[in-house]
This record gives structure tokens, C-alpha cells and sequence, in this order.
């Protein structure tokens, strides 16, 4: 896609940051306080420092996979195949519906902490809608209003670290493989979506070092819940809630929960509609915004009566985006490696590998009883997901790469 009228190639890396980086969301957030409840402060620390790294690291490849402005959707399909990209684009519909739904139950929550007279549904409808009519902006909106929320949302998390933080350290250093799993897992679903805000990039240098801040802004707001000891959302507000002297205090947290509900929900609509262009409509048209913003919110209400179906589902997209990041990188790896000879079935080979996976989480995470499904367990089904991809990826390549051997060679004289 070519830099014209209607598309807007000019960003430099600082906004790239803001607009990936502020899109992020408190339930994401609160993985650092989750992780520093289950295995400690420093143990958290470490998790997600290390988790980043090696984000920063996968999506460093993904920026390099994606030429001439391809959006994420494009980049499956020069891997994956035109068929394989129409199912990936649907699930990536139903994934942003969902994450757009999961976030907007987190805004109501808080929210009725200071308005418990109103109905959460009400509630809801109200964000909802607001986000859903702030994207009719496109691309415009997203990156005007996550500009100019990153510095109060920074400002915020520096104010909050200084005045309740009560962490320590002391005795709670160690690596946790399921905690960085954990924290890796947060964003490896926005790792595969980074073609689609870096093809707005002036440069591919831009591209790169907007995604080393993004790293870098994530993990300030994951690390501040570990500061402050909050490991889920509506625990934002507690400490301001019965004390009339802290009203500026609680002011502050409740703008912090709402801007960050803004920013991501916006990043949502807009990469949603990404694929909503590409499965169902090909005509591009703010009113898809408008639309799918409403489509989250229409789940929100309908997850109301049990949310535990709306968690479940959320977890199985994210081991799917998990898996499709897997075998993207792989692919991209071995297209790297492997010049000596042609590969025919590779889009085959790599839809079939993403399906394995998807398949193996999918039965892993229907295993686990109820009250664990959601816990620091559901890490097992995008894990055994990713494994299960990139160990068929591997028996494939062994096999095409001895077949291709035997049939070359040298023949007997």
C-alpha cells in the first residue's frame, strides 16, 4: 500500500509508542501485581523484563516480515495463504470483539465503584458506545488521543509508584518460567497486529525504534501494578474510596482507568477493522468503526449473565494469535535458512502446522475444570499451542529436508 491522501505513512516512532504502547489496557496491566502475589516482587520483576525482551525480540521479526506496507492480515497471507488469511481474519474479529468486550467489563467495574446505584449494564452501554463513536476518527483519533494520553498515563503510574508503593524485594528474587509465560502471553496476540501500525511508519528505523519504546512503556505499566499491589482492576481505586481527604487522589486513579480504557479499546476497533476489510467488506468506510465498536459492546451485554464464557473464549483467541505468532516466526526463520531449494507446500505446511496448534490448545484448555480455567493455568493452553506448532513445524522440515536430500543425490557412476 502506497503513502497517499487517504493513508497516513508519516509517523514517526514516537508516535508508533504511544499508539502501541498506551494501548494496552488494565487488565493487562494487572499481570504484574498477579505475578507478584503468586511468586513474589522480584520473581514479577523478572518475568516481565525477561517476557519484553523476548516480545522485542519476535517482534523485531515480524516488523522485518512485513514489506510494502502489508497490514497483519496481508503478512498471513504471503505465509499462509489467501484461504488460511480469511480464517485468520475471522478469528481475528472474534478476538478483538472479545478483548474489546473484556475491557469494557473492566471500565464498568470501576465505575460502578463510584456510581453503584446504576446498572452495570448501563454502565457498559455508556463506555461502549463512547469509544464506538471516538472511532469513527480511524486511524486519526487512535493516534491523536494515545499522543496525548501517554504522558498523563505516565505521569500517573510515577505518582501512584511515589506515594503507595509497599513492595519489597528482599528474598523474592527468581525466575519463573510460568510467570513469564504469563506476562508473555499478555501481548504476543499485539505482536502479530504490529504490520498493521507499522505500515504507517515513515521508515523502517522509525518502525524499530517505536517498538523499542513500546517495550518499554509496557513494561512500566506492568511493573507499576507490582509496585503498588494490585492484581486485579477494580483494586485501582480501593485505597481512595472512603477517604474524603483523597478525593484529587481518587480523581486521578478513576482518569487513569478511563484513558487507558480509551486507548485500548480504540487500538481494538481499529485492528479489528483491519480484518473486518479483508473476510467481510472490502470497502473502507469509518462507519466500520462505528460498528464494530458496537459489535463489542453487544457481546459485553450478552457475557453479562455468565462471564465466565466470555474469559473462556478470550483465552482460546489468545492461544490461536499465539500460535499463528509462532508459526509466522518460524517461517520467516526458515525462509531465511533454507535458500537451496524451493518449498511448493510451504503455505500448505504452515496452515497445517497453525491448525495442530490451535487444535492442541484448544483440547488442553476444555480439560481444565472451571475454577482453574482461568487462574495462572491458562497459560497451559496457549503453551501446549505454541509447542504443539513449532514441534510439527520441525518434523516437517525434517521430512521435506530429507526427502529434498535423498533426491539429490550424486548418482552413481
Amino acid at each position: 500500500m502506497k503513502c497517499g491522501p487517504t493513508f497516513d505513512c508519516t509517523q514517526n516512532f514516537w508516535q508508533l509508542a504511544s499508539i502501541a504502547g498506551v494501548g494496552f489496557g488494565l487488565p493487562a496491566m494487572v499481570v504484574g501485581g498477579q505475578l507478584a502475589q503468586k511468586y513474589g516482587a522480584g520473581t514479577a520483576l523478572l518475568s516481565i523484563l525477561i517476557a519484553n525482551l523476548f516480545l522485542w525480540t519476535l517482534g523485531l521479526g515480524i516488523i522485518s516480515m512485513a514489506y510494502k506496507r502489508k497490514h497483519a492480515i496481508e503478512n498471513v497471507r504471503e505465509y499462509l495463504g489467501k484461504n488460511t488469511s480469511i480464517i485468520a481474519a475471522l478469528l481475528w474479529i472474534v478476538s478483538f470483539l472479545t478483548w474489546y468486550a473484556i475491557q469494557l467489563q473492566g471500565i464498568a467495574d470501576i465505575t460502578n465503584q463510584l456510581m453503584p446505584n446504576i446498572a452495570s449494564w448501563k454502565v457498559g452501554i455508556f463506555w461502549g458506545a463512547l469509544v464506538a463513536c471516538l472511532g469513527l476518527g480511524g486511524f486519526f483519533s487512535l493516534k491523536h488521543i494515545c499522543v496525548f494520553s501517554l504522558p498523563l498515563l505516565l505521569g500517573y503510574v510515577i505518582y501512584a509508584i511515589c506515594t503507595h508503593s509497599s513492595v519489597q524485594f528482599s528474598g523474592t528474587w527468581g525466575v519463573s518460567l510460568p510467570g513469564i509465560i504469563a506476562a508473555l502471553i499478555v501481548w504476543l496476540p499485539g505482536i502479530i497486529n504490529l504490520p498493521t501500525l507499522s505500515r504507517h511508519s515513515s521508515s523502517q528505523a522509525q518502525s524499530i525504534l517505536g517498538l523499542s519504546f513500546m517495550m518499554f512503556f509496557h513494561v512500566i505499566l506492568q511493573i507499576f501494578t507490582i509496585f503498588i499491589g494490585i492484581h486485579s482492576p477494580t483494586e485501582l481505586l480501593l485505597p481512595y474510596l472512603h477517604n474524603a481527604s483523597m478525593n484529587i487522589a481518587l480523581f486521578s486513579a478513576f482518569s487513569f482507568a478511563i484513558l487507558a480504557y480509551i486507548c485500548i479499546n480504540l487500538l481494538n476497533i481499529y485492528l479489528a477493522s483491519v480484518a473486518w476489510e479483508t473476510a467481510i467488506s472490502r470497502i473502507h468506510d469509518c462507519k466500520e468503526y462505528l460498528i464494530v465498536g458496537l459489535l463489542g459492546t453487544v457481546l459485553y451485554l450478552c457475557a453479562i449473565p455468565s462471564s465466565l464464557n466470555i474469559q473462556l473464549l478470550e483465552v482460546i483467541m489468545t492461544s490461536f494469535m499465539a500460535s499463528l505468532g509462532v508459526v509466522l516466526s518460524i517461517n520467516f526463520l526458515i525462509r531465511i535458512v533454507v535458500r537451496h531449494r524451493p518449498r511448493p507446500w510451504e503455505r500448505l505446511a504452515s496452515s497445517l502446522c497453525w491448525l495442530i496448534g490451535c487444535l492442541a490448545s484448544f483440547a488442553i484448555q476444555v480439560q481444565l475444570p472451571n475454577e482453574t480455567r482461568y487462574a495462572f493455568e491458562h497459560i497451559k493452553g496457549p503453551l501446549f499451542g505454541i509447542l504443539a506448532s513449532a514441534f510439527a513445524f520441525l518434523i516437517l522440515l525434517f521430512i521435506e529436508e530429507t526427502i529434498w536430500s535423498l533426491k539429490h543425490l550424486p548418482k552413481k557412476m
